[in-house]
C-alpha cells in the first residue's frame, strides 16, 4: 500500500461519480475558494479555543498511560487507583479509573516510556491527526469527482467548529482514534481491500463499541474474505487481551466496567442521546421542559429508541453496496449508535463527521438538492453550539432545548439518510448470506477431507511398496 494514497487526491473516477453540468473552470475556482473560505472562518473562530486546549488536564489519556505503568508494575489495572505514580512524577493530579478494553492499555505501552506531559502533548496532535485524515478518507470515498476538495474542507470545518471536537481535544478521549481506524477499515473495503478492511473493523469495535452497527453492516455486505477476516481478527483479539491480563481482569471488564452507565450523572449538554434530549423535553429539571410528562418518561423513550432502531433495520437491508447510498448507511449507522446508547458523552458526538459527510454528498447526488441542503445547514446550525449562546443569549425557558442541538441534529440527519437510503433500492436478504456463507464453508471442509483422503492414500501405497 503506497502512502500517496492517503495523501494525494484520486483523480480517478469511479462509475459511480457523477458528471456536475456547472464543472466549468470558473465554477470550480470559486467553489473551492468559498470552501477554503468557509473552513478558514470556522477554523479561526476555535483557534483561540484550541490552543488554550493544549494545556488542559486530558484525564483519559492520563488514566490510560498510569494503567500502562500499572500493568509494568504488577498491578491491577482496573482496581488500582493512585493520585501520583512513583514511576512517572509529573502524573501528580487525581488519576481517573481506567474504564476501557485491555487492548488499549496495550495501544498506550510506547507512552508509557515517556514523561506523561510529553505523552498528553503527543496524543493532542495525534487526535487533530485521526481526525483530519478521517475527513480525507471520507473524501477519497466520495464518488463526487472534481467536488471532492470542496467537500473536504467543509467536512473539515464543520467537524474542527462542533463542540465534540473541542471535547476530545479537553478529555483525550479515544472516540477520535476508533473513529479513524473505522474510516481506513471503510476506505479500506472500498478499495477491495477486505482482509485488512476486516482487521481494522475488529479492531476499532474492540477498542469501542461504537462502530458495532458499521461492523454489522459491512458484514451483512456478503463479502466472504471480509467476514471471515473480520470474526477471526476479532476472536484473536478477545484471545489476545486474556493472555495479557488474565481471565479476572478481563472478566472484570465485562462484568463490571463495560455496563457502567452515565444516565443518572449527566444532563445535556455534557451529555448527547435520545436519554438527554427526552429529560429536556418531557421531565421538568433545572434547565427546564417543553413538556412536563414524567409520568410517561420511560414509554416515550422506548417508543423513540425503537423508531430509530427500525431505521437503522431498515437501512441495513435496504442499501445496495454498489451506490452511493452505501455511504449514507455509515451516517445512519453513526447516528444511531449515540442516539441509542444511554452513556453517549459528548465527545463521542466527534461521530457525527460521518452523518455530515453523507449530507454533503446528498446535497451533491440526490434529485432535491435544495431540500436535502437546507435541512443540511439546519444540521450544521445545530452541531455549531458555539452560536448558539451568542444568538440566543441565555439558554433558558424554550431555548433549553438548544442544549440537545447535537442529538437533534441526529435525529434529523438519521431521518433524512433513511429516506434516501430506502429510495430505488433492494431489500437484502440476511438468510442468503447465511446461506452463502455456509456453503462456502462446506465447500472447504469437503475440499479438506478430500486432501486428507488423498494423503492418507499416497501413505497407504508407500507402505505397501515398502
Amino acid at each position: 500500500m503506497r502512502l500517496g494514497r492517503f495523501f494525494k487526491f484520486q483523480r480517478r473516477r469511479s462509475q459511480e461519480e457523477i458528471s456536475v453540468s456547472f464543472a466549468e473552470p470558473k465554477i470550480k475556482s470559486l467553489m473551492i475558494a468559498l470552501s477554503v473560505f468557509i473552513f478558514a472562518l470556522l477554523f479561526c473562530s476555535q483557534l483561540n479555543r484550541i490552543i488554550k486546549l493544549y494545556s488542559s488536564s486530558q484525564h483519559d489519556v492520563r488514566a490510560t498511560i498510569a494503567c500502562a505503568h500499572n500493568y509494568f508494575a504488577g498491578r491491577d489495572i482496573y482496581k488500582t487507583h493512585h493520585r501520583a505514580l512513583k514511576e512517572d512524577p509529573t502524573l501528580t493530579a487525581d488519576i481517573p479509573k481506567f474504564t476501557y478494553p485491555p487492548l488499549l492499555c496495550a495501544v498506550f505501552f510506547p507512552m508509557a516510556l515517556m514523561p506523561y506531559e510529553q505523552g498528553k502533548h503527543v496524543y493532542f496532535f495525534l487526535n487533530c491527526f485521526f481526525v483530519i485524515h478521517t475527513a480525507f478518507l471520507l473524501t477519497l470515498i466520495a464518488p463526487i469527482g472534481w467536488l471532492k476538495k470542496p467537500f473536504f474542507f467543509l467536512v473539515l470545518g464543520v467537524s474542527i467548529a462542533s463542540e465534540p471536537f473541542a471535547w476530545i481535544l479537553r478529555c483525550a478521549n479515544f472516540d477520535a482514534m476508533t473513529l479513524y481506524v473505522t474510516a481506513v477499515s471503510i476506505w479500506a473495503y472500498q478499495r477491495e481491500k477486505l482482509i485488512l478492511s476486516g482487521i481494522l473493523i475488529a479492531t476499532a469495535s474492540w477498542l469501542k463499541v461504537t462502530p458495532g452497527l458499521i461492523f454489522i453492516f459491512l458484514l451483512m455486505g456478503g463479502r466472504q474474505r471480509f467476514i471471515v477476516s473480520a470474526i477471526l481478527s476479532g476472536l484473536l483479539l478477545g484471545i489476545f487481551q486474556l493472555m495479557l491480563v488474565g481471565y479476572d481482569q478481563f472478566a472484570y471488564f465485562f462484568m463490571e466496567t463495560l455496563p457502567e452507565r452515565a444516565g443518572a450523572r449527566l444532563q445535556a449538554p455534557s451529555m448527547q442521546s435520545l436519554w438527554s434530549l427526552n429529560q429536556l423535553l418531557f421531565v421538568p429539571g433545572q434547565r427546564g421542559s417543553i413538556f412536563d410528562l414524567r409520568e410517561h418518561f420511560d414509554v416515550i423513550h422506548f417508543l423513540s429508541r425503537a423508531v430509530v432502531a427500525v431505521m437503522v433495520l431498515g437501512v441495513i437491508l435496504r442499501t445496495s453496496y454498489q451506490t452511493h447510498r452505501f455511504f449514507y448507511a455509515f451516517g445512519v449507522c453513526s447516528a444511531a449508535t449515540f442516539l441509542l446508547t444511554d452513556s453517549t458523552y459528548m465527545y463521542r458526538l466527534v461521530w457525527v463527521i460521518f452523518p455530515m459527510s453523507s449530507l454533503f454528498l446528498a446535497c451533491i447526488l440526490e434529485k432535491y438538492k435544495y431540500s436535502i441542503s437546507c435541512i443540511t445547514l439546519i444540521v450544521v446550525l445545530l452541531n455549531l453550539q458555539f452560536l448558539h449562546g451568542q444568538i440566543f443569549g441565555k439558554l433558558t425557558g424554550w431555548k433549553a432545548i438548544l442544549h440537545g442541538a447535537p442529538t437533534i441534529g441526529a435525529l434529523i440527519s438519521i431521518s433524512t439518510l433513511f429516506v434516501l437510503s430506502i429510495q430505488n433500492g433492494t431489500w437484502n436478504n440476511p438468510l442468503g448470506y447465511l446461506k452463502g456463507m455456509g456453503q462456502h464453508t462446506s465447500s472447504i471442509f469437503k475440499r479438506l477431507s478430500r486432501r486428507n483422503q488423498a494423503v492418507a492414500a499416497g501413505r497407504q501405497r508407500r507402505s505397501a511398496l515398502n
